[in-house]
């Protein structure tokens, strides 16, 4: 029910007025149509063509598809279309497509895509479509992670880890014994792991988790879809009983040969936000104690798995929470940035490669909520952040130099940036209680360099509500953001009560949220 309820909340967001509003909202309206025929409009694929100044995105406002690519100084044009995809396509004997493929770019003339396994590029200069590679790949293959340089494919099937380098299939981790698995995520996809495998930037050499859960009690998980239910056991740790033991390796495609790192004891610590050194040397990883109040940024050799040196330590009473892996400066490999949040905030800080602190970037009591990247000298960093209200996303900029931090985006909602690092341009998405979706290519000033997409209300007919944000305060005199929603109407049974509060906390007190939704 509560999900229902925030579905129904979403569409608050766009009404209007009271007055004009004619329309009952249903509950299949707000739980099944406000992702399909009452979403704001949006461009598919939307994102740049790498290397280059253009963008990119798929028009699907008609059943014949097609593939728009434009310029802050260029207006778009539609450069192929699905129908002469599929002509392409049928000339060589293979079925048709109902949707517009996922556009993955060579170059700027060029991009391929893959039609089960397997793989076709599309030349835009002449419009032809033709065959490029087959995919051997398993039908159980799972977790593909491919490196754009060249090409070679990590993946896992059941517990084990292969490398697919167009032609053949290697076998990088597998074991009987189905409890130690090679190439999947870990630690329960904490602390920032979303995978199991890292490429090194050129594609030598691919990094690993291999998960041992050997002395992980069962947990089962009840399968009601069956008739009559099934039991499956996984793997869970339980607080306070053993973990699984985690450890990083180290292939290189070239010599066929796998390392290990010398990470040490305990073997129950956690090993997170994996990082290679610009040059292929190095492993930098986030040792984690099983507290969770103790990390060590160690540094690896990357050709033997020896320990090289700790840069530094944090530790906190409560618990520390590494997110993000070191991001080198661009063109400058001896500096790194680190996101922390030591001082209570998550902020940026710069390093050298030998740990040294240089400056902390952003302080404050407020959140980079996700760095963006650099400019195209190395000079600056972009990043999203709630600096000018907990509820806002920003965009900002802050200069390595002297750590000056200027707002770019300063609209009251959400902005969502994609940034082209060869112009210092950005695709930016913004959102807020009164516009639903309003897309716009903007420069590193703020300034929009044209509008790609400005989504009217689908919701304005409807006969909603209306919707006030506001600061309310605790017993220790902190801000609680609020946003009231009123006048809703409903077309379901009644929920128990008349009111109904969310609360979402984050770690600092400063970002407290409540969503009070009152009928």
């Amino acid at each position: 029910m509560l999900k229902r309820i925030c579905l129904l909340s979403f569409a608050v967001l766009f009404a209007n007025s009271v007055f004009s509003q004619s329309k009952k909202l249903t509950m299949e309206d707000a739980i099944v149509n406000v992702r399909t025929t009452l979403a704001p409009k949006k461009l598919s694929q939307l994102n740049w063509i790498k290397g280059t100044d253009k963008f990119f995105y798929v028009d699907n406002s008609s059943k014949n598809e097609a593939l728009v690519i434009g310029s802050s100084s260029a207006p778009e044009k539609k450069v192929i279309e699905l129908s002469e995809i599929n002509n392409e396509l049928t000339k060589n004997k293979i079925d048709s497509l109902a949707k517009f493929p996922t556009v993955n770019w060579k170059n700027e003339s060029q991009f391929y895509f893959r039609v089960k396994n397997n793989e076709y590029i599309c030349n835009l200069e002449k419009k032809q479509v033709y065959f490029n590679r087959t995919l051997n790949l398993s039908d159980k293959a799972e977790n593909n992670d491919e490196n754009s340089s060249t090409g070679k494919i990590a993946f896992s099937v059941d517990n084990g880890l292969y490398v697919y380098d167009g032609q053949n299939t290697m076998t990088i981790g597998t074991d009987e014994n189905k409890n130690i698995v090679y190439g999947r995520s870990v630690h329960r996809d904490e602390f920032g792991i979303t995978k199991g495998t890292f490429w090194s930037e050129q594609g030598n050499k691919l990094a690993f988790y291999r998960m041992d859960q050997t002395r992980v009690t069962d947990y089962p998980i009840i399968d009601f879809t069956q008739q009559p239910a099934i039991v499956t056991n996984i793997k869970y740790p339980m607080a306070g009983a053993t973990s699984h033991f985690v450890t990083v390796g180290i292939y290189d495609v070239n010599t066929k040969k796998t390392i290990y790192l010398q990470t040490g004891e305990p073997k129950d610590q956690y090993l997170t936000n994996i990082e290679w050194s610009p040059d292929e040397k190095k492993i930098y990883l986030a040792v984690l104690n099983r507290e969770q109040n103790h990390m060590k940024l160690n540094s690896y050799n990357a050709e033997t798995g020896e320990f090289e040196k700790t840069l530094f330590e944090e530790k906190d009473d409560k618990y520390v929470e590494p997110l993000n892996p070191v991001q080198f400066v661009k063109n400058n490999s001896s500096q790194f940035i680190w996101q922390s949040n030591r001082d209570g905030f998550n902020h940026i800080y710069l390093y050298d490669v030998s740990g040294k602190l240089i400056k902390q970037l952003t302080k404050g009591e407020w959140e980079v909520t996700e760095v963006k990247g650099f400019d195209k000298q190395g000079k600056r960093i972009y990043f999203t952040c709630n600096m000018s209200s907990p509820i806002n996303r920003d965009l900002c900029s802050v200069t390595l130099s002297d750590a000056k931090i200027k707002r770019i985006t300063l609209n009251n909602g959400t902005n969502a940036s994609i940034l082209n690092s060869e112009t210092d341009e950005f695709i930016n998405t913004f959102s807020s209680t009164e516009v639903p979706r309003n897309i716009s290519v903007i420069n590193a000033d703020g300034k929009e360099l044209k509008q790609l997409l400005n989504s009217a209300n689908p919701l304005k007919d409807f006969k909603l509500g209306g919707m006030k944000i506001f600061s309310i305060r605790n017993k220790a005199n902190t801000n609680l953001y609020c946003r009231m929603f009123f006048h809703l109407t409903w077309t379901a049974k009644k929920v128990s009560g008349n009111k109904l509060c969310v609360w979402r906390f984050s770690r600092s007190t400063y970002h407290q949220h409540m969503a009070c939704r009152a009928r």
